[in-house]
C-alpha cells in the first residue's frame, strides 16, 4: 500500500529439534542460534526445553543456546501430543483423557439437545468431526 510501511514483525512458530546424541542435538542448537541471528530474530530461551529420552541422574548434559542453559523438563507438548521422557504412553493419555472426556460430554449434549437419540450413528459423526 502507498504510504505503508511495516518496520517491526513479530513471529512465533514451535519447534522441536530431535537427535539421538547430545553433542549432536548441541550443534543443531548453536546452528539455529547463528541462523535466527542472521535473520535478526530472537529465541524465547525462556520458554525452551530440552526433554533427554531414557536417560536421568547426575550425567545428564546440560545443553544451552548461545551462554543460556535449557530447563529440563519430564515432558513436552507438540501439536496436541504430550511426550514423556521415559515415552509412557500412560502419562501420555493422563492428558488426553480430560480433553476428551469433555468432547464426549459436549457431544451427548447436543445428541440430546437436537433430539438426535433416535439416530445411533450422528454421536459417531459428530465425534470424527469434532476431534479432527
Amino acid at each position: 500500500m502507498p504510504g505503508f510501511s511495516v518496520t517491526h514483525m513479530l513471529f512465533a512458530d514451535d519447534l522441536t529439534l530431535t537427535a539421538n546424541d547430545h553433542t549432536a542435538l548441541q550443534t543443531m542448537l548453536d546452528r539455529l542460534r547463528v541462523y535466527a541471528q542472521k535473520k535478526h530474530l530472537i529465541i524465547n530461551t525462556a520458554k525452551s526445553e530440552i526433554v533427554h529420552f531414557n536417560l536421568s541422574g547426575p550425567n545428564v548434559p546440560v545443553l544451552c543456546i548461545g551462554r543460556v542453559p535449557l530447563v529440563h523438563k519430564k515432558c513436552f507438548k507438540y501439536l496436541g501430543m504430550v511426550f514423556h521422557k521415559r515415552m509412557s504412553m500412560a502419562k501420555s493419555s493422563e492428558h488426553a483423557v480430560g480433553p476428551f472426556m469433555v468432547s464426549a460430554y459436549r457431544i451427548r449434549q447436543f445428541v440430546q439437545e437436537n433430539s438426535l437419540t433416535g439416530r445411533p450413528h450422528m454421536p459417531l459423526w459428530l465425534g470424527k468431526t469434532y476431534l479432527h
